[in-house]
């Protein structure tokens, strides 16, 4: 992109005129300004999906982003303009990501494929390797170089999410946020074993609730889920940890599972869960709902409304699972009125199939 091109996307003042008679100045009708994340998004030159979300991830249209060296659309959807970044990202077969390293957090949720990715910190050319498939969900620390490699002979499909808007809005300099040389010690201690997927259940200090810290979870789709007994009986929960991330009582980072039955996967930022319902008061969640049997056919008595959806994941059983992106407007807490008939939809959107939706 030239600097005329880039000059397009900054504001033009005007000559100013001031107004006769009785006439108010300006615009009757104020025009929409575009945040500086929205501007760097615009930048990138590929694909922007907007909306309330996305039906089916595999579905959305990519282009060609040089500056990865990959395929991808952003996703900036209703509601989540300045909280959280999304994009898909197609790494090609036998292809890899260009290095690159940010100062904003950023997870990964592997929908399809198979790869390995490198990070390192600053000029050390140690670099930490581990592997991706499908299911996989690992997080990136904090300014670390990393790039994403793919070398099976299929395209490898994630679905990215991160605290950009954010970081963007607030500093306004590409330069201050891809091309820092802060070393965040603190966050990437580099360790043997810091990208290791682990299992240990621990129970975290703010909660008391069972947790498993880690940075990298090899297959979140199937994780298993002790009890935890808070919402109703029956109801499993874990909340997985992730290094730099202080324990707090919010809302955002924890993965649960009401009932066992009907698990969802919700995820990013920084936080992952399997239930059947959803109570979040800001931000994305991405769902991976299933369902089988009565538990399906109970979903019919609801009245079919908007959802937004990401499809695009792993079956379990004999049941489908599907992806979905729901924005917060349409999220509710189980056991109220909306959330049992949101819980009815999701029943009623995965029913019992053998076949693969995904």
């Amino acid at each position: 992109m030239t600097n005329h091109d880039r000059d397009q996307h900054h504001d033009h003042f005007g000559e100013w005129v001031e107004p006769t008679g009785d006439k108010p100045a300006g615009y009757f009708v104020y025009k929409r300004s575009h945040s500086p994340y929205e501007r760097w998004l615009e930048e990138e030159e590929i694909p922007i999906v907007r909306g309330i979300g996305v039906r089916d991830t595999r579905d959305v249209t990519l282009g060609t982003w040089k500056r990865r060296n990959a395929r991808g659309a952003y996703l900036y959807l209703d509601g989540l303009e300045g909280v959280k970044g999304m994009y898909v990202l197609e790494v090609p077969s036998g292809g890899e990501t260009n290095p690159e390293k940010h100062i904003y957090d950023e997870f990964f949720l592997v929908i399809e494929g198979r790869g390995t990715t490198e990070v390192w910190r600053g000029s050390d050319t140690k670099k930490q390797v581990f592997e991706w498939q499908a299911g996989t969900l690992f997080m990136i620390p904090v300014n670390a170089n990393y790039r994403l490699v793919n070398a099976t002979g299929s395209p490898a499909l994630l679905l990215a999410a991160n605290n950009a808007p954010g970081v963007f809005n607030i500093f306004q300099s590409h330069r201050f946020i891809f091309d820092n040389d802060w070393d965040f010690r603190e966050r990437y201690d580099m360790t043997d074993d810091f990208f290791k997927p682990k299992s240990d259940l621990e129970m975290e200090p703010v909660r008391g609730r069972a947790a498993i810290r880690s940075n990298v979870f090899a297959d979140i789709v199937n994780a298993e889920l002790p009890l935890d007994n808070q919402r109703a009986p029956g109801y499993r929960r874990i909340q997985p940890t992730f290094s730099g991330f202080i324990q707090d009582a919010c809302q955002h980072r924890r993965l649960h599972l009401p009932i066992p039955q009907r698990p969802v996967l919700q995820s990013p930022l920084p936080f992952v869960g399997r239930g059947a319902g959803v109570l979040a008061r800001h931000g994305l969640h991405v769902q991976l709902a299933r369902a089988s049997g009565a538990n399906a056919m109970a979903g019919r008595q609801s009245r079919r409304g908007a959802r937004a959806r990401v499809r695009a994941g792993r079956p379990g059983g004999g049941s489908t699972w599907r992806w979905e992106l729901v924005p917060p407007a349409l999220r509710h807490r189980p056991g109220s009125a909306a959330g049992d008939q949101l819980l009815g939809r999701a029943a009623l959107a995965l029913g019992h199939h053998r076949r693969r939706t995904w």
